[in-house]
C-alpha cells in the first residue's frame, strides 16, 4: 500500500546518523517478562523523562560512527548513507 512502510523498514530500519538531532538517543521500554522495546527517542519531552525517572527506563547512547563491517551486507544493499 503507497506511504505506508514495508515489513523491511518497520523491522530494519536504516537511518542515516547524521540527520539524528544531537539530543537522541535509545531508550529501552518494558512491554512483557524482560522484553523491552527500543524506540529511538529523538525529542525531549517532560512525560518521556518522566517515565525513564520514575519507572526506570534504560537510556541508552547513540553511536554516531561505524566501520562498514557493523552493518549487515542487506544494509549495504539497501541504504548508502547509513555510515560515512
Amino acid at each position: 500500500m503507497p506511504g505506508q512502510p514495508s515489513t523491511t523498514e518497520l523491522t530494519d530500519p536504516v537511518v542515516d546518523l547524521g540527520e539524528l538531532p544531537p539530543t537522541a538517543r535509545v531508550v529501552e521500554i518494558p512491554i512483557a517478562n524482560d522484553d523491552v522495546w527500543m524506540a529511538i527517542y529523538l525529542t525531549p519531552h517532560p512525560a518521556v523523562d518522566r517515565a525513564i525517572a520514575t519507572r526506570g527506563w534504560r537510556v541508552l547512547p547513540i553511536e554516531r560512527a561505524c566501520r562498514a563491517g557493523d552493518i549487515p551486507f542487506l544494509v549495504r544493499l539497501v541504504g548508502t548513507r547509513t555510515c560515512a
